[in-house]
């Protein structure tokens, strides 16, 4: 076991700012833990005050392998919500743009949005999911435009579920 160093403080005062300062980090990261959404389902102010990274983490808790098997028939039915989740699990925590997903499943742009419009109503009305399996963004770092991103995890499960018969 290692043992602690302790640093003498010289004055009364530096007991004090040392207290001061411990305590005021305690009550942040209480807050914080506190502010974290924790369990399902979720609130959309708690969604948008979410980091991307939060946001996948959570799609990891919600969607399975069973989920993805669900949904896959519908998916392959769907060209610009399968090249979204295609592109996106062959580049797992990297945004792809929809322009793109729509270039490769060769629909324009009205085509593409109502397919990811119907992704929505499948996901949430049918299945009772709050999100997608990936994270959108409408203004992704660097710019481009509508953009989604998925998970290692949940990239893995597509691929396996994508490759069954």
């Amino acid at each position: 076991m290692v043992s602690p160093i302790y640093f003498p403080l010289e004055s009364a005062a530096e007991v004090s700012f040392v207290e001061s300062a411990l305590a005021d980090f305690r009550l942040r990261r209480q807050s914080e833990l506190q502010e974290a959404p924790t369990d399902l389902p979720l609130t959309k102010e708690q969604w948008k005050h979410m980091t991307v990274s939060e946001k996948l983490d959570y799609i990891d808790k919600e969607w399975s392998l069973d989920a993805l098997r669900d949904i896959k028939p519908w998916i392959l039915s769907n060209a610009t919500v399968l090249a979204v989740m295609d592109l996106c699990a062959e580049a797992p925590n990297t945004w792809v743009f929809f322009k793109a997903a729509c270039k490769v499943a060769r629909m324009d742009s009205s085509q593409g949005k109502g397919q990811m419009q119907a992704l929505t109503k499948k996901t949430v009305n049918q299945m009772g999911k709050q999100t997608w399996p990936m994270v959108a963004n409408a203004t992704p770092p660097g710019g481009g435009g509508l953009a989604y991103m998925m998970s290692p995890a949940i990239s893995d499960l597509w691929k396996a579920v994508r490759n069954e018969s």
